[in-house]
């Protein structure tokens, strides 16, 4: 049996359980710094420009024009994406920091998912550890007419590896924007466009159905107090969740 697992708050574990749903968030906004490399770019006029100049080199005979198109539609897209992060490890120790349950569902669970995306796309994927990322890496896996967005998406720097992430990814239904920017370069117009995407789109959490009675085992962190086993084994005899108790990683 082919299992993923979700470390998380018992406050997410709750909502899960009560209100049958996922919550998928923006990961422009999670703290990994180099989580959707490709948003940074933005934080300045010089990453910008070095952005849209490797752009250009890459598509050879693309006009300015050609190439502002591009990331105007890659940002959009970005900015309307939602994900939620998942593990193939069962019982792992460095995950459960400041974590206090953890859940598992067999993967075939997300396929299932796929008619509650609300004519969005909804993938899942393991994530492709590497060694660097940087603009020519972006550049290189990103495929516009084929809106090969996944590949942005699932890509993470190989010092986290020990995490053996899978990664679920609510894509857009389109790139359409309403915005428009201005500037005296286009590094700057694209700068200004995505700030005006950032509230157009408002980049909230985003909620999809799911069927707690699909999660297959329920295991708490390995040093919560016997009265938080209780009250979690509790939760799960009353929603015909299978619990498997307290982690034994410590002994």
């Amino acid at each position: 049996m082919d299992v993923l697992y979700r470390y998380l708050s018992y406050s997410e574990f709750l909502d899960i359980v009560k209100f049958k749903r996922l919550c998928l968030k923006y990961p422009g906004n999670w703290p990994d710094r180099l989580e959707m490399f490709f948003l940074k770019n933005f934080d300045s006029n010089e990453s910008t420009n070095d952005l849209f100049l490797k752009y250009k080199a890459v598509h050879c005979g693309y006009t300015d024009t050609q190439v502002y198109n591009d990331l105007q539609i890659l940002s959009a897209l970005l900015v309307k994406c939602r994900c939620q992060c998942w593990t193939h490890k069962e019982d792992d120790i460095h995950l459960w920091e400041n974590r206090q349950v953890r859940i598992g569902i067999q993967i075939e669970t997300l396929d299932e998912m796929k008619e509650q995306a609300d004519g969005r796309i909804l993938y899942h994927y393991d994530v492709n550890y590497v060694g660097e990322i940087s603009n020519d890496l972006i550049i290189n896996t990103f495929e516009l007419n084929g809106r090969r967005l996944c590949n942005l998406v699932k890509t993470k720097k190989s010092i986290f590896n020990y995490e053996d992430e899978h990664r679920l990814i609510l894509c857009p239904k389109d790139s359409s924007f309403k915005v428009s920017a201005s500037g005296l370069t286009y590094s700057e117009k694209l700068r200004n466009h995505f700030c005006g995407l950032l509230e157009e789109f408002i980049p909230n959490d985003c909620y999809i159905h799911f069927d707690s009675k699909k999660i297959c085992d329920v295991k708490i962190n390995p040093y919560s107090k016997d009265c938080f086993c209780r009250i979690v084994e509790s939760d799960c005899s009353n929603n015909e969740i299978p619990y498997s108790g307290k982690s034994c990683l410590i002994g």
